[in-house]
Parts: C-alpha cells; sequence; structure tokens
C-alpha cells in the first residue's frame, strides 16, 4: 500500500499539473519556443466564447502550424501569434458565419520585412476557409498616440464611409461622439500588433495595426441582427506592372449592333477573393447591355454590374471558394455595350477608376476603342459582296463616292485592284464557289 506521505505528494502534483495546463496558452508557447508567443484576444467575447477560445485555441495552432504559409513567418528568429473568434453578427449568434482568425507576424529586426498570414477557419469544424499572406517593408515604430489617429481613420473609411461628422448624431446631440474615437484603453498590444475593438452605433469591428510596417493587416466588422465582414488589406504589387487593364480594342462594328469590351488582369500579384471597380465611358456613343464572365472569374458564384450613371458602371465578384491565384493571367469580365453612334477611325477612352477589395492596389490602365471599317464592306451592310466590289471600281472610275473601307492594300489610292481584291474576299467567304489563290 502507497504511504499517506506518498499519495499526499502525488495529489500535489496532480493539482500542480492541473493549474498549469489551465495557464493560458500563451504561458505554455512561450515556455515551449521563447521566440515565438501565442496570444488570445478575446475583448468582447462573453465568458462561454472566453472558455471555448481558451479550450480550443491548442487544436487550432495544431491545425495551421504546419501549413507552408505559417511557416514562411514561423521560420523567421521572432514571431507572434494572435488567436480570437470573430462571429460577423451580434445579437443572434450564427455558427454559420462565426469563424477563428489567426494572425501570424513577424517581429523584424532593422532593415528587414514584416512577414504576415492571416488564417480563417470554420467555427464548427475548424475546417480552412482562407489563407491571406503578403509582406511590407519595416517602417518607424508606431506607438501608441501615433496609433489612434490611424484607427480613427479606418473607422471613418470602412464603417461610414464619411468624414467624422458622420460619427455624431444630429438628433440627440451633434456634440457626443457616438464611438468614431479610439481610447487609449480600449488598445492592446499583442507581439507586433496594436489591436483594438470599437462600436459605432449598431456596428463592432476589431483593427489590427502592424507596429512595425505601420499598416492595418485585419478589419473585421460586425451588425447588430446582421452579418458584418472582414476587411484584410490586399497586397501591394510592383510599381512597374499594369495589373488589371482595358484591353486596347481596334474592332469592327455597325451601329445599333453590340460590342465586347474586355477587362483583363495580368500577373496576379495576390490572390484575389473579392473584386469591385468602375469603368465609365462615352455615353452617346456607348449603351451598356450586358455582361460576361471571363475565364478568370469562373469560380465566382456572385458577379454583379450595374450602371451608376448613363456614364458609369460598378463591377464587383466575391467568392468564398477558389478565387484567382497568384500569378494567374486572363479575362476578368466582358462588358456588352450597344453602338449608338460612331466616327469611323475615332477614338473612344473606357477608364478603369475606384478599384477595391482585393484590387485596391492594383496598378490599372484603360483602354481605347478605334471603330476601323470591316474592310470591303463598301457600304457598311456588314457584308461582302460583289456590289462592294463595284462601289469600289465606280470609285476608281469617278462615277461614286470613295470610302476609306475600299482601300484595301492601303496604299493610300482606290484602283481597280481594289475592286478586284473586294471580289475575291466575297468569292472566299462563299465555300461553294471555291477557293481562289
Amino acid at each position: 500500500m502507497y504511504s499517506k506521505r506518498l499519495i499526499k505528494a502525488l495529489v500535489a502534483e496532480v493539482i500542480v499539473i492541473a493549474a498549469v495546463i489551465g495557464l493560458n496558452f500563451r504561458c505554455l508557447m512561450a515556455q515551449s519556443n521563447p521566440e515565438g508567443n501565442i496570444y488570445l484576444y478575446d475583448e468582447t467575447l462573453d465568458r462561454r466564447f472566453k472558455e471555448e477560445l481558451k479550450l480550443y485555441t491548442p487544436t487550432i495552432w495544431e491545425n495551421i502550424k504546419e501549413l507552408e504559409e505559417v511557416e514562411l513567418v514561423t521560420s523567421e528568429k521572432a514571431y507572434s501569434v494572435v488567436i480570437l473568434m470573430h462571429p460577423y453578427t451580434e445579437g443572434a449568434f450564427d455558427l454559420n458565419t462565426a469563424e477563428w482568425v489567426v494572425v501570424v507576424s513577424s517581429i523584424p529586426e532593422i532593415e528587414e520585412e514584416v512577414k504576415i498570414t492571416i488564417v480563417r477557419l470554420d467555427y464548427r469544424s475548424f475546417d480552412l476557409k482562407r489563407i491571406d499572406k503578403f509582406t511590407y517593408p519595416v517602417e518607424k515604430e508606431l506607438n501608441l498616440e501615433e496609433v489612434i489617429p490611424l484607427m480613427e481613420e479606418e473607422l471613418r473609411l470602412n464603417y461610414l464611409l464619411a468624414p467624422l461628422e458622420a460619427c455624431l448624431d444630429p438628433v440627440i446631440d451633434p456634440d457626443v461622439d457616438r464611438g468614431c474615437s479610439v481610447h487609449k484603453e480600449d488598445v492592446q498590444l499583442l507581439g507586433g500588433n496594436y489591436i483594438c475593438s470599437s462600436s459605432i452605433g449598431d456596428f463592432y469591428g476589431k483593427i489590427f495595426i502592424n507596429k512595425y510596417a505601420g499598416k492595418t493587416i485585419f478589419f473585421a466588422s460586425t451588425a447588430w441582427m446582421g452579418t458584418g465582414g472582414v476587411i484584410i488589406p490586399p497586397c501591394t504589387p510592383a510599381t512597374h506592372e499594369r495589373n488589371i487593364y482595358i484591353k486596347g480594342i481596334g474592332t469592327t462594328g455597325k451601329i445599333g449592333k453590340e460590342v465586347r469590351i474586355p477587362v483583363r488582369i495580368e500577373n496576379t500579384p495576390c490572390e484575389v477573393h473579392s473584386f469591385d471597380f468602375e469603368v465609365t465611358y462615352d455615353p452617346d456613343t456607348f449603351e451598356y447591355t450586358g455582361m460576361e464572365q471571363g475565364e478568370l472569374a469562373e469560380s465566382f458564384a456572385a458577379i454583379e454590374a450595374y450602371s451608376i450613371d448613363s456614364a458609369r458602371l460598378r463591377i464587383g465578384g466575391q467568392t468564398d471558394g477558389q478565387g484567382i491565384s497568384q500569378g494567374a493571367s486572363g479575362y476578368l469580365v466582358w462588358l456588352k455595350f450597344k453602338l449608338k453612334s460612331v466616327k469611323e477611325g475615332a477614338a473612344y477612352l473606357f477608364k478603369l477608376e475606384n478599384l477595391g477589395s482585393d484590387i485596391a492596389n492594383f496598378s490599372k490602365t484603360g483602354g481605347i476603342f478605334c471603330m476601323r471599317c470591316n474592310e470591303g464592306d463598301v457600304n457598311g451592310d456588314g457584308f461582302i459582296t460583289p456590289g462592294d466590289a463595284l462601289l469600289a471600281f465606280k470609285c476608281y472610275l469617278g462615277t461614286g463616292p470613295c470610302l476609306e473601307c475600299s482601300d484595301l492594300n492601303r496604299d493610300g489610292v482606290i484602283s481597280p485592284e481594289d475592286a478586284h481584291r473586294i471580289f475575291l474576299r466575297y468569292i472566299r467567304s462563299r465555300p461553294c464557289l471555291g477557293i481562289w489563290k
């Protein structure tokens, strides 16, 4: 039999072990890896979710720590990990929208870059929903006084899309701040990130600003009895690259008929799961009629294009699945317009403006629509016939008008050779008549 002294010692040891297990997981990680700390951010959570966060943190970390994107950061000499649960809803908790969010960021030395990976997991299954990774150059380290104005600006831009005056209630009391101000006591520095939870009216959000990069790296919102959203700042592409553009257009067309204007992405600098942008055009020449998804956007279940006014379109898309992979190139959408009136040879500008979501920092270029004639279609009826050849020959004889589409060899002179070429083009378009070389 065991002695009473031995039993007391075993009981004491069990109590100590239980106490250690009950410690914040950050302490356990700090002991096993002095260079990397795990922090649990549980501000705004009620008791139940705080307990769940502590309980599931080991599982969450085990599920993601060997991901390539995470190891890209944890391979650095020093790093920090922040784990939180974000519901996206207030009032009625929705299991379908809630996520576990893990922000892994390096703690750089002088003249290094900051590496950041953000992992989002399904609340119930812990399945991976999305990974974002990016790097920033090291800037001047922010202190608390410097970071607060940046957070307030994020609140105004991403919640209200309006100046500070919108944060004041003109009905109740125009001098009472409704929540756009960030208070020092609401900001925590965990690892290399300043974190704040701040409310505005019926909204509530979390903001992460990296201390070393001086950039917002994560912004998540909730909405009372509704669904909020998350903003992960997009990557910053190289300045010499053209990432999204309207492909240069030199095309044929006919008044009253449809033309297609392509919007193309080249060498995508980061993964794209959502996008929005505007296109402006000449409303006297073009009338918007519809849109087709390009091959790059095939996985996007929801893409919408609508007219803001007669001269401006807004196009946006989002996917919860596989987005546009980094480095991809191809057509994003094709915009369809009816030609209302057009001058042959005139140039009409299509401009890209107000890029947002994952493509907000993409470099952009508009495109030129230049109406060229369908060479050989002298009378402009959309078909090449012997009648067109006859019109070209009449031009040569001086008995008819001389039109640009008659000059097939582009020597500046309309001659019998041009009439002959038009006739050959007609024959080649009619297989039953044979093909002449």
